[in-house]
């Protein structure tokens, strides 16, 4: 009897337990869940990138009304870095909802991993979750920076290593690949050959996943200032980029050119003039040639074609310029001295009709014509008419 009294006892106790737990859940239904814009249903498995945003869309369903209503999703062991929640909802009862969240995909992660991918729609006290499989993978062809180590300062005409350390963060074997370094805005460029490089998850391979090469490049004959220094790592299936600044001491501009003016307007064959001041900084004297760089449109002339300037003075030169057509043509002329440009003088003009065209010339002599005529016709109206002369007659 006493045994029977505590069975109906226990199972009492276990079914109160049961309807506070039941009546406490959160009362709402996830309807359906979609991730890259697919739907998935709990246990499918989805592939995803190493460093994608993976888009995540949850629709659900309020069966009663609920406050301060939070939906988020993470990934398993990377809660709190790859995680996402959404705002704060007041659940209205047999209301629908779509929460839109994503996911920074992890970049150092285990190809042989999978990870449980989590959504939950939660207050302050129960939840509502559903689970789903996700399996990482690499872009089959990609590389990573580990290092890239130089010097920020150079000088014109000595050698800078520049040391690049690259890894194969990609599925495939990165074949034939190759490092160029480039300084830009000058013709200063150095490549080298790095060879095959296995992927980093290749266990089955012996080879290193990552190369190290220091590649020499000679800073050439520039201006003093900052410039920046590219490298690019490629081959036939991808190319990647980076950049870093470097300062150089190069040639001071002893140089300086001030034109008068870099814009003027002009009609069709007609020839416009410029008038450039250059100025010598250096101590001694200079010979300038100027020599207009081809445009095929324009007709341009320098005076003179040649000057000499002593040091810390000045001259100036005329540029001339006309075109047969009407647009707008901009052209260059360099300043060249010892064998070296030292300058450009870049210019611009804009050419429009022509100053007598046809219309023009057929307007103004009518308009003439018109104005001989209205002549004519004023001096035969205020001409007076002669008197009548009549003989006398006598009988």
């Amino acid at each position: 009897m006493k045994t029977k009294k505590l069975l109906v006892s226990l199972i009492a106790i276990l079914t109160v337990c049961f309807l506070a737990t039941f009546a406490s859940a959160l009362a709402v239904t996830i309807d359906q869940v979609e991730l890259n814009g697919v739907e998935v249903d709990q246990g499918d498995v989805v592939a995803s990138f190493a460093g994608e945003l993976l888009p995540v869309r949850v629709q659900f369903t309020a069966l009663a009304e609920e406050e301060d209503v939070t939906v988020s999703a993470w990934l398993s062991g990377f809660k709190g870095e790859v995680e996402d929640t959404s705002d704060e909802y007041h659940l209205l009862s047999g209301s629908h909802y779509t929460s839109y969240l994503s996911l920074r995909m992890p970049e150092d992660v285990d190809l042989s991993d999978t990870y449980t991918l989590y959504v939950r729609i939660e207050d302050k006290n129960d939840y509502e979750e559903n689970r789903y499989t996700v399996r990482i993978q690499r872009d089959s062809y990609n590389a990573e920076f580990l290092e890239v180590q130089s010097s920020n300062t150079a000088k014109v005409g000595e050698i800078l290593p520049i040391t690049v350390v690259i890894q194969n963060t990609g599925y495939e074997d990165l074949e034939d690949t190759f490092v160029e370094v480039k300084l830009l805005n000058t013709n200063a460029v150095k490549r080298a050959y790095l060879s095959d490089i296995a992927p980093i998850d290749d266990s089955d391979n012996d080879e290193d996943n990552t190369v190290e090469r220091t590649i020499n490049l000679e800073i050439p004959n520039v201006e003093s200032g900052t410039y920046t220094l590219e490298i690019e790592v490629s081959n036939g299936d991808f190319r990647k980029l980076t950049q870093k600044s470097i300062v150089i001491s190069g040639v001071e501009k002893l140089t300086k050119i001030v034109p008068s003016q870099t814009n003027q307007e002009a009609r069709v064959g007609e020839e416009v003039e410029w008038t450039v001041t250059l100025i010598n900084l250096a101590n001694e004297p200079k010979v300038y040639e100027f020599i207009p760089e081809l445009n095929a449109d324009l007709t341009i002339e320098t005076e003179p074609t040649m000057l000499v300037v002593a040091g810390k003075d000045s001259k100036t030169l005329t540029v001339r310029a006309a075109a047969d057509e009407e647009g707008v043509y901009n052209f260059v002329v360099r300043v060249v001295s010892d064998g070296k440009i030292v300058g450009r003088i870049v210019l611009s003009s804009k050419v429009e009709g022509r100053f007598f065209d046809v219309e023009t010339t057929i307007a103004i002599v009518l308009a003439i014509i018109f104005a001989v005529l209205l002549v004519v016709l004023i001096v035969l109206l205020t001409r007076k008419p002669k008197k009548e002369e009549f003989e006398e007659s006598y009988y």
